[in-house]
């Protein structure tokens, strides 16, 4: 059964120049607004909640958790970009606490504690404890690196033209560049990350750079110098490598038996319910 939410009475407003405390322990967050310590506990302390002394309680949303009156929620709060906002930032805080839930797991042995590790290499890949593909992308990073600067200059050296260059380099950069990126989970900064490097290395092929002309740093665009090198956006080679991995999947004879094969789903029966939980106020 779950717990029945925690409720707490605060005194608003506050006096002039001063913030509201919040009302929960071990807590040092302090609020200018009422709107604001509403969001805090949304985000920071799910599950409780808390109303102004002399005032009408408000009910949480039932998808971010925030307490919105009656008024907001008629004017369609839970279409709202805050209402998205805020449960994306519900779901960072329950993996961060599951996290360091994790962390303080201890496993032992009869009279030795066994060592914890942050990351680890499994079959080629970085596996990071967080689940998070972010080690093994900065890995990838740092060997490409290292593989286009000593590969850049023999280029360099016997005058290859940037066609012939951006064909080496899509063979023996990118190859290392993207290992393993079929399975990854992408985030913004992965993308973007990736995506510098593959404009820097497109500008080095036409000897382009950055450089300062009049006081103003002038930047080359990268989709001429991708144009002229013969690449393509980084984006597209991701795309091509993770259809590649599904046709692999999808022609591989177990594949095919599965598909053909009749499987008969359990058949659980589903029981709903109802649990309603008092609010304590202290």
């Amino acid at each position: 059964m779950p717990c029945a939410p925690v409720g707490y009475t605060v005194e608003w407003p506050q006096p002039r120049g001063t913030k509201c405390p919040c009302p929960a322990p071990e807590c040092d967050f302090k609020a200018g607004s009422e709107n604001l310590l509403r969001r805090h506990f949304a985000t920071r302390h799910p599950g409780d909640v808390f109303r102004v002394s002399g005032r009408i309680f408000h009910a949480p949303c039932e998808l971010c958790g925030m307490q919105v009156s009656p008024n907001k929620m008629r004017q369609g709060h839970r279409g709202s970009d805050l209402c998205a906002m805020l449960r994306r930032e519900r779901e960072q805080a329950r993996a961060i606490l599951a996290c360091q839930e994790a962390q303080s797991v201890e496993f032992t042995t009869p009279g030795l504690a066994l060592g914890k590790v942050n990351e680890f290499r499994y079959l080629g890949r970085i596996l990071s404890e967080y689940d998070s593909d972010h080690p093994a992308m900065w890995r990838n990073l740092t060997k490409a690196r290292q593989r286009w600067a000593r590969l850049s200059r023999v280029l360099v050296r016997e005058g290859a033209s940037p066609r012939l260059s951006g064909f080496i380099y899509l063979a023996v950069v990118q190859s290392v560049l993207l290992f393993g990126s079929e399975t990854w989970v992408w985030s913004e900064s992965m993308r973007l990350t990736l995506r510098g490097f593959h404009h820097r290395v497109a500008c080095r092929l036409m000897g382009l750079s950055a450089h300062r002309h009049n006081g103003v740093w002038v930047v080359p665009p990268a989709e001429d110098a991708l144009r002229a090198a013969g690449l393509l956006p980084i984006e597209e080679y991701i795309t091509r490598r993770r259809h590649n991995l599904l046709v692999q999947v999808q022609t591989r004879p177990i594949y095919l038996l599965d598909m053909q094969g009749h499987r008969k789903a359990a058949q659980h029966p589903s029981h709903s319910q109802s649990v309603v939980g008092a609010v304590y106020y202290r």
